[in-house]
């Protein structure tokens, strides 16, 4: 009988540590998610996005080096708003640094834990040296459904090597378009032309 027993409260100990332990490890993460919440700013929407005229002066920059970490490894993450509350998750929208800061859609679970991250934007004005860009438009519609269009169209022209009277258009677009479902998670369809 004392086995028994003792093998029962060993087993109630067990149970309890590890579930300590995992309080320990989300509760930081959430309070710091939280943090990162409070010092951005709410979206509205519906909101329109322009990727060519992007003020992100008021931003939280990442630090990937300290507690950000648990949210983002990359340097330039820049974190420019946060969506309404809903009851199932939390959603940031940031910019993740490359050619330029691409629009990225991030959604957490209320542990603070990652369901979901998506670049939105179709990145079609960046910077191409084989190009001679005329103009480009690249924006994001982020809709009150949580629904997401992102079209960009490239005006450019491309000289061969070979020749120098001699030009090629090299114009493109490309929509990208997408939705925030209930669980979080970020769908995406995109079509280039």
């Amino acid at each position: 009988m004392k086995q028994i027993f003792f093998l029962f409260l060993s087993a109630v100990l067990v149970s309890c540590t590890n579930h300590k332990s995992q309080d320990s490890k989300i509760k930081p993460q959430l309070s710091h998610l939280r943090h990162i919440i409070s010092n951005t700013k709410n979206l509205d929407l519906p909101y329109k996005f322009d990727a060519n005229n992007w003020d992100f002066s008021d931003s939280y920059v990442m630090d990937p080096t300290g507690l950000d970490s648990m949210f983002m490894s990359s340097v330039g993450h820049q974190v420019i708003f946060h969506f309404r509350d809903t009851s199932n998750y939390y959603i940031l929208f940031s910019g993740v640094a490359g050619d330029m800061l691409y629009p990225c859609i991030t959604t957490y679970n209320k542990e603070g834990q990652l369901i979901a991250r998506e670049i939105i934007g179709t990145c079609n004005c960046l910077t191409n040296p084989i190009v001679d860009v005329i103009s480009c438009f690249d924006s994001v519609f982020i809709n009150p459904d949580l629904t997401f269009y992102s079209y960009s169209e490239l005006k450019a022209t491309i000289q061969p090597y070979d020749s120098v009277d001699t030009e090629y258009d090299s114009s493109s677009s490309k929509k990208l378009s997408g939705k925030i479902s209930d669980n979080g998670m970020i769908t995406l369809t995109s079509e280039n032309k």
